[in-house]
């Protein structure tokens, strides 16, 4: 019998094995074994799982979100009974699902029973046919024999395996060693698994990274002190409510500017967004592309449409707008400015130009007297995203602008991943300039964040320092943190929070598996192979899947999917589907259980003959 080992079972495990049972039931008659590996929690994995607490929310509205791949419109589907996540909480009878039915941003913890449902109904079908085992346990080592065979080694011994899929997951944070014994140090990764019982209201806290990861720190000390926030009579603004239990909180990171907030959900789920300059007809069609020259401006042409569309319909009117549109799509090349005389005609000199960098990075190029006068400035900043928001991402020109790179980002995943563009563009234009700023724009939590951020910043409970914070320590050992950008000020910490979650590669892995089949030459690390070569995640084939090897042949019976695959992929973070939408997460599932499904009726199982 032919045995596939699945060693990770999140989002992108369970997208694995609903494609398989797709594969399956539309041709592959054949059984086989089915052994499905998680440490943490099997149908859900570590980042969604069950028992962490309410508030970790997704970022993502819980009608977009869905696990199966199947769109609504499609005939013969295998799952007539594929809810998304929204519509799956409502008609749940369990008191503790049931009660999240009116809001838009679920915990985490009710995506992973959401998940733990579909992967049951998805295990249920596969059973059929197959043999499936699930085992609570972390593979450790793998190792081939000469005819081909895989063993697997976790706390028990797994021998006889034909093929295996990789879905291991975010890595873990590695230990900085860099922090002396002096200060607490606590590291990033998934917050639900960090026990910050150590810290009290007598600490001086400070959490790098002001992203989504910092939401979760902020809200696990708020809720373990007890604090709550009281809605102010006739505005959605907020009060914190302090018991005094809470530690002194200071945050920064490289931009200075807490992740922006996401527009209040106006798309339906059939929501299509056509572009009309960033497509394939204006895109050079060689490989090896230029970021910055190529892509780049088709990217703003479509932001600036939208952007100057919605900005004229909302302050003038919906006939002028129309025109605009009518005039900027006819007259516009792609690759250039707005033209002279339409900017002069529409006069859209009358609104603020858009420049993603310059709202990523608001103090990029600014110094503050002291920290009083950031603040004031970092107040403003935020006041315009909650209003920004607050008017949704249809109806707000800049969140309407900023949602094209959302609805877009499978195309350009389609031109940047796999080398599709310089290696120099990739390093330098792409992965330095544009991802942190993509990012930042495009990834923010609920609108809600907002309002806690900017009422603990008026408690007094949080302090923002600045961009570009330092660490430094005295002549007696002790720490002080201060930005760059406010010179004449540093705050004593004794308790230092990585609140960030960076990808650092293959060869850096924490992965204890990763590390022996890297070191046995199962694996390699991906790069663009040049003296701007980047370094990053798994190699694998760009259709099959297939990792691979050191001696740069595809190993044909091993597999990667998700995160551990970024770098020649990008943005594999992304832990769903999207519903009525074959989205990029679903077409990775389908590929692989293609592949994977070709092999496993093929007569020629052991295709790494000559072993290990």
């Amino acid at each position: 019998m032919k045995t596939l080992a699945l060693i990770g079972c999140g989002p992108r495990g369970i997208s694995a094995l609903e494609a398989l049972s797709i594969e399956m039931e539309h041709g592959n008659k054949e059984s086989i074994k089915i052994l499905i590996f998680d440490r943490d929690e099997i149908g859900c994995g570590r980042i969604w799982k069950t028992n962490q607490n309410d508030n970790f929310i997704m970022n993502t509205p819980a009608s977009h979100v869905t696990i199966f791949s199947e769109i609504n419109n499609e005939k013969n589907v295998v799952y007539k009974d594929r809810p998304t996540l929204a519509k799956w909480v409502s008609r749940s009878q369990e008191k503790n699902i049931k009660k999240y039915k009116e809001e838009e941003y679920l915990p985490r913890k009710v995506y992973g029973f959401y998940l733990k449902w579909a992967f049951n109904l998805i295990i249920s079908k596969l059973r059929k046919t197959n043999e499936v085992i699930l085992l609570k346990e972390e593979v450790l080592n793998i190792e081939c024999d000469y005819k081909g065979f895989y063993t697997l080694k976790s706390k028990n011994k797994y021998e006889k395996i034909t093929h295996i899929v990789l879905s291991t997951g975010h890595d873990k944070t590695p230990q900085d060693n860099s922090i002396k014994r002096k200060i607490l140090f606590l590291k990033g990764d998934s917050f639900a698994d960090i026990n910050i019982d150590s810290i009290g209201n007598k600490n001086n806290v400070f959490i790098k990274g002001l992203g989504l990861s910092f939401h979760d720190i902020l809200s696990s000390i708020i809720n373990k002190a007890g604090g709550s926030f009281k809605k102010r009579p006739d505005s959605d603004f907020l009060d914190y409510i302090s018991t005094g239990e809470e530690p002194k909180i200071y945050a920064g990171s490289r931009s200075g500017l807490p992740i922006p907030a996401r527009g209040i959900n106006q798309k339906e789920i059939d929501f299509k967004y056509e572009s009309f300059f960033l497509n394939h007809k204006n895109l050079n069609k060689n490989k090896n592309k230029d970021f910055n020259e190529e892509i780049y401006p088709l990217l703003m042409a479509e932001l600036e449409h939208i952007y100057y569309k919605k900005n004229i319909e909302n302050n003038r009117s919906i006939s002028e707008s129309l025109f605009f549109d009518s005039q900027h799509r006819k007259r516009r090349n792609p690759f250039k400015s707005i033209p002279e005389d339409i900017y002069t005609i529409f006069k859209l000199d009358e609104f603020e130009k858009i420049n993603l960098y310059k709202i990523a990075r608001p103090f990029s190029n600014k110094n503050f007297a002291s920290q009083q006068e950031f603040e004031v400035n970092l107040l403003d900043v935020i006041d315009k995203d909650i209003y920004n928001s607050s008017e949704g991402n249809i109806q707000n020109p800049l969140k309407s602008a900023l949602d094209v790179i959302r609805d877009n980002r499978d195309f350009l995943r389609e031109q940047v991943e796999f080398s599709g563009i310089t290696s120099k563009s990739f390093s330098e234009d792409f992965r330095i300039n544009f991802m942190p700023v993509c990012s930042l724009l495009t990834a923010g939590p609920p609108i809600k964040r907002m309002y806690e951020i900017k009422a603990l910043i008026e408690s007094g409970i949080l302090t923002i320092i600045g961009p570009e914070p330092k660490l430094t320590s005295d002549n007696s050992g002790d720490f002080f943190i201060h930005s760059k950008h406010i010179p004449n000020e540093s705050f004593y910490i004794d308790t230092y929070i990585d609140g960030t979650i960076p990808f650092k590669g293959l060869k850096e892995s924490q992965s204890t598996l990763l590390k022996n089949m890297y070191n046995k030459g199962f694996i390699r690390p991906w790069s663009n192979l040049d003296s701007y070569g980047v370094q990053g995640g798994i190699d694998i084939e760009k259709d099959s899947f297939r990792v691979i090897s050191k001696t740069g042949a595809a190993r044909k019976n091993i597999f990667c999917i998700g995160i551990p695959t970024e770098n020649p992929r990008w943005f594999t973070q992304v832990g769903s589907g999207t519903a009525n939408k074959f989205s990029q997460f679903s077409q990775d599932a389908k590929k692989l259980a293609s592949t994977l499904i070709d092999d496993l009726v093929s007569n020629e199982i052991f295709l790494e003959n000559k072993g290990c």
